[in-house]
């Protein structure tokens, strides 16, 4: 048992040698501890990262002794950590049945203290859902009590129900019972290799060779298709729309432009999407294919059902423009608290996606017609990642306020929105003349979600569990979060 979490064997075959693994660990000293899921959940996460963009199948054997402990070291609502031994006195005091005398909050130290439980039990089986949400159906997630049976075993049972194809299995002391258990992990190994797997009923795209992040610093002299550039001009392109006014109108090229041209190789990924070099493009006096205009990022996304419509580049600028009006509103009520001081380094923006619906008969990406590119301005300057979608922030530097600003943001979205929405995964760049601006927000939705990366209301509850309210936030008139809300 233990309070955190560390790799004992990684990336080991299940053979005998694995078992005589096992036994040499099995012949250290015991550590010591209480048994916290939480951390075991999170070096889970970890690892999975490392093959989550490969066509790895994973089935996970998550064993106990007892219930979990991870409320021992948890504060109650009222800031008290009603859990851990009341040392006011200076030392460990007992009732008279024996047990020790715990911290209290007041009197509703024991409605606190069922509390922090239960709030363990749906953190363990958010853990397992958000690893879900990311592995879809390549991971298999079972549960194992193996210890008296008078132990509580319901967290164990819980989090098995969270995913399908996942089961639990409550053993006593029964070694034979947990050769058996093992023993079916033969089993569920093979169907894991032989079904199919996909993120979230969609099929992920082959991947391809990555081009280096150092080529967004050099602007090609010339744009051709045996440098690997995919070009769409004059009657290859059919439109350039952006999302405006709540809309999708037609946008103009830059001038002199007649098309568009996208490298073949992404420069980086995220958990949904890649990012690939673009340029709008047209003719110079000498005839030759030109970059026109200020360099572009293109996003595609890694899934093939998404390439064969324009829904998902549809959603995806629709989303930056909705969030930009949220800037708007943000920077208006900052201005009016600190009104007659310059706060042009406090506002956020959010660049404007443009969608280019072009043909490709071949269509490397798209249904062997049309295809889309969504596309945004590249950001010039240092990029941050302020913070992310489950409760993740950038520690504050030197510049405090800047960046403990995107946080107050997103506090600002969820307080504007009644409690419906918060915008965080903020990231971009920063300076003292324009601000924030921003790309590739999520938006955690608790009326659209959990679904990939919008988490929803436990979405909403990871970021507040990380944020500590700052002046602005109070100078802002923003809503409190009192910590009960989507319990």
């Amino acid at each position: 048992m233990s309070t955190d979490s560390s790799i004992v064997f990684e990336r080991v075959a299940v053979d005998e040698n694995l078992a005589i693994l096992l036994d040499q660990y099995a012949a250290e000293p015991e550590t010591a501890g209480h048994g916290n899921y939480l951390p075991a959940l999170d070096l889970l996460d970890e690892l999975l990262d490392e093959d989550r963009y490969d066509d790895v199948r994973t089935v996970v054997f998550f064993i106990s002794d007892g219930a979990p402990s991870d409320h021992i070291a948890s504060e109650c609502r009222h800031g008290v950590p009603v859990w851990e031994d009341d040392l006011s006195t200076g030392y460990v005091r007992y009732m008279r049945n024996g047990k020790r005398i715990l911290q209290s909050c007041g009197p509703y130290a024991p409605q606190c203290r069922a509390a922090t439980i239960a709030q363990v039990r749906v953190d363990c089986c958010e853990r397992i859902r958000q690893l879900g949400d990311k592995s879809g159906d390549r991971l298999a997630f079972h549960t194992v009590g193996f210890g008296p049976a008078h132990e509580d075993f319901l967290v164990l049972d819980e989090m098995s129900k969270v995913l399908p194809k996942s089961t639990f299995q409550k053993l006593g002391l029964s070694a034979r019972l947990l050769t058996s258990a093992f023993s079916s992990l033969t089993s569920t190994l093979t169907t894991m290799r032989t079904v199919g797997g996909s993120d979230h009923g969609l099929t992920r795209r082959e991947a391809r060779p990555r081009e280096s992040a150092e080529s967004l610093h050099e602007r090609p002299m010339v744009i051709r298709a045996r440098d690997d550039w995919a070009i769409y001009v004059d009657d290859y392109l059919s439109y350039k729309r952006v999302f405006r006014d709540r809309a999708y109108v037609d946008s103009p090229l830059a001038p002199r432009a007649t098309g568009v041209a996208i490298m073949q190789y992404p420069f980086a990924g995220g958990a949904e999407r890649e990012a690939y070099r673009c340029y709008e493009v047209g003719p110079d006096s000498r005839g030759r294919l030109v970059a026109i205009g200020p360099p572009l990022i293109a996003k595609q996304t890694l899934f093939e059902e998404e390439l064969v419509n324009d829904r998902f580049h549809r959603r995806m600028a629709k989303v930056q423009s909705e969030v930009e009006e949220l800037a708007r509103l943000f920077n208006g009520r900052v201005q009016r608290a600190r009104a007659g001081q310059d706060t042009a380094a406090l506002e956020v923006h959010f660049v404007q996606c443009s969608i280019y619906q072009v043909y490709d008969a071949e269509c490397y990406y798209g249904n062997g017609e049309f295809a889309w590119i969504l596309a945004e301005p590249q950001l010039e300057g240092r990029f941050t990642k302020w913070n992310d979608n489950a409760g993740g922030k950038r520690a504050a530097g030197r510049a405090a306020v800047i960046d403990e600003l995107p946080q107050v943001f997103s506090h600002f979205t969820w307080s504007a929105t009644d409690g419906q929405q918060l915008v965080c995964d903020l990231q971009g760049v920063w300076n003292q003349y324009d601000g924030f601006q921003l790309t590739d927000p999520v938006v955690h939705d608790g009326r659209h979600g959990p679904r990939r990366t919008n988490r929803g209301y436990p979405g909403i509850r990871k970021f507040f569990e990380t944020h500590r309210c700052t002046a602005l936030c109070h100078e802002l008139g923003l809503k409190k979060w009192d910590g009960w809300e989507y319990a």
